[in-house]
């Protein structure tokens, strides 16, 4: 088929259409041509590109990893230091003691701070009662039944140190099992409680033998067994209150409160 006539209606179609095919066959070869003389170095170039993209993926990973790691590593670090440090296991142990050849206690104590010191005791016998000095390395036990006082060291030496008799001013004098078994209402010693390590305070109705209902503060030492007494405090419910920077409370017969406290080596007693 020959050239179209300019005058035919399909001249203007047919020639729009052969300008595209020419175009388009003018550009492959552009294209073919480009391909072959630098085809190498554009595959280089797109080789590098795409490593260059995987390297900078790969560098930013191990940072994401590394920072993810020393988060751990941080969080470890403080949850550690954050830790409270073990404590020592207290461990507890006791001491066998026998009272009055018969009466049989546990006397309990724990290791702490380098040192045994008494925590209790552990009896069946309701009649005994203890009170730990302020070191807890030494307990004075009683026993309400015979009215004896002893002194336990943390060593476990045991030591009576009650009264066993009273000698009056006109030289009279009178023993503990005596006077307890012929007046067993009678107030011998009883509440004994640490003033310090060494002194301990005690209600007694001595110095009176005769029938009464009043209780006097005395005194005892438990390294020479020195014994003292106030008969200026007193009352017939006075009892002891809690050690503090004062002293030891003593609560009277209306409510107010005395301390008992050592200066210069000697029992005081506020007014």
């Amino acid at each position: 088929m020959g050239k179209p006539s300019i005058f035919s209606r399909e001249y203007e179609r047919r020639m729009k259409k052969r300008k595209l095919k020419m175009i388009l066959f003018v550009s492959f070869l552009v294209i073919v041509g480009i391909f072959y003389f630098t085809g190498s170095s554009f595959k280089n170039i797109v080789k590098s590109k795409i490593n260059s993209y995987k390297s900078f993926k790969f560098f930013n990973s191990n940072n994401e990893a590394e920072k993810n790691i020393n988060s751990e590593n941080e969080t470890t670090t403080n949850d550690e230091s954050n830790k409270p440090a073990p404590q020592e296991k207290i461990e507890e142990k006791f001491y066998d003691v026998t009272l009055n050849n018969e009466i049989k206690i546990k006397a309990v104590y724990e290791h702490i701070d380098g040192m045994n010191k008494f925590k209790y005791i552990n009896t069946d016998n309701q009649a005994i009662t203890f009170n730990i000095n302020p070191s807890g390395t030494g307990m004075v036990l009683y026993d309400s039944k015979s009215q004896s006082i002893w002194f336990l060291d943390i060593n476990g030496k045991l030591e009576d140190v009650s009264a066993l008799s009273y000698t009056s001013s006109n030289s009279k004098t009178y023993k503990r099992e005596t006077i307890l078994a012929k007046r067993a209402d009678y107030i011998w010693c009883t509440s004994p409680k640490f003033i310090d390590d060494e002194n301990i305070a005690y209600f007694s109705q001595l110095p009176y033998i005769r029938k009464t209902n009043k209780k006097y503060l005395w005194f005892v030492n438990v390294k020479n067994k020195d014994r003292d007494r106030n008969i200026n405090v007193g009352g017939e419910n006075i009892k002891f209150g809690n050690n503090t920077d004062k002293g030891l409370e003593v609560i009277m017969d209306d409510g107010s409160i005395r301390f008992i406290s050592i200066q210069n080596g000697s029992i005081a007693v506020s007014k």
